[in-house]
């Protein structure tokens, strides 16, 4: 990872140039090679790169905790950690915010299809459920855009694009627009809404055949407590699995719902570093990016033994 930038600097000695401006002359560019740290062999500077951008390091003989150093930004003259930092809470109010609507609708369609299982409207809910997966991310972000933001904007209300914050335009002042989030949040939370409802209906119609929910039903129990008390919630286990696999990527695939709605997120900011050959800015973004993956996926593990003790048996 720490090679993507110093390789491309070495094939693409173009980009020094881009940083010299008009004054390409020799001693410019080797002061930019020292500034960036690109001097001595490709390997010698490897080993200072990824040295800057591990978290811990060598001090006074002990290994001590630090926070990674991704450089400064070719074209923003900006640490890249506080492009980063400014960025990342847009992008995980926009994944939460998605996350939350398709868990919600994705479980109470879930249970709905189940409870109406095969009846006219299961089998509707299916079909948009499979549409909702083969619909790629890029494509819906634009026609949802262009549908609700443009084209039904007098019914709707909503832009076709805008970011949380805004500035009004009399006063001044940055104000916080929330409406701007609903179009986005919908985008990116589609595919998942489709497979949590897909996971909840398939596990409530398992679950419904088990002997304990006939013995709780023959108890007296009545169907709508057995349904959300019993059936729902050991349905959980295998939905909440899947979410927080899908909110990991709703990380990476925030990139082109972000580009078109103009969200000022990590996935923006990683395509205007792209567009800019600003190699530092994006080796920071996708290492940040896997690191939260990672998170997720132990936090996924201890979710699973919390909610079935037996997962943690297994493991």
């Amino acid at each position: 990872m720490a090679g993507i930038f110093l390789g491309a600097v070495h094939k693409d000695q173009s980009i020094l140039f881009e940083l010299a401006g008009q004054q390409t002359d020799a001693a410019t560019l080797d002061q930019i090679r020292k500034s960036y740290r690109l001097e001595g062999s490709f390997w010698e500077q490897w080993g200072h790169y990824a040295s800057d951008v591990l978290p811990f390091a060598i001090s006074e003989g002990r290994p001590a905790l630090k926070t990674p150093d991704f450089r400064e930004s070719l074209h923003r003259k900006v640490p890249v950690t506080t492009l980063l930092m400014e960025a990342l809470p847009n992008t995980l109010i926009l994944a939460f915010a998605a996350s939350g609507l398709a868990m919600f609708l994705g479980l109470l369609l879930g249970v709905f299809s189940a409870r109406h299982a095969g009846k006219f409207w299961e089998k509707g809910l299916l079909a948009l459920a499979a549409s909702g997966m083969a619909l790629p991310s890029f494509f819906a972000a634009v026609l949802i855009s262009w549908s609700f933001g443009f084209l039904w904007h007098d019914y709707t209300g909503l832009k076709p694009w805008g970011n949380l914050y805004e500035i009004n335009d009399f006063t001044g002042d940055i104000e916080l627009n929330f409406s701007n989030l609903i179009l986005p949040a919908l985008t990116l939370g589609i595919r998942p809404l489709a497979v949590v409802m897909q996971l909840t209906r398939n596990a409530c119609l398992e679950l419904e055949q088990q002997p304990f929910v006939r013995t709780a039903l023959a108890k007296g129990l009545s169907s709508q407590t057995v349904w959300w008390k019993h059936i729902l919630r050991n349905a959980l286990s295998p939905v909440f699995t899947a979410m927080t696999t899908w909110l990991g990527g709703m990380l990476a695939g925030a990139v082109f719902v972000e580009f078109v709605f103009g969200w000022d997120g990590l996935g923006k900011l990683m395509v205007d570093a792209l567009q800019k050959k600003d190699f530092p800015v994006i080796v920071g973004g996708v290492t940040l990016i896997t690191a939260m993956f990672t998170l997720l996926h132990w936090l996924t593990q201890l979710g699973q033994v919390a909610l079935d003790p037996r997962a943690g048996r297994s493991t």
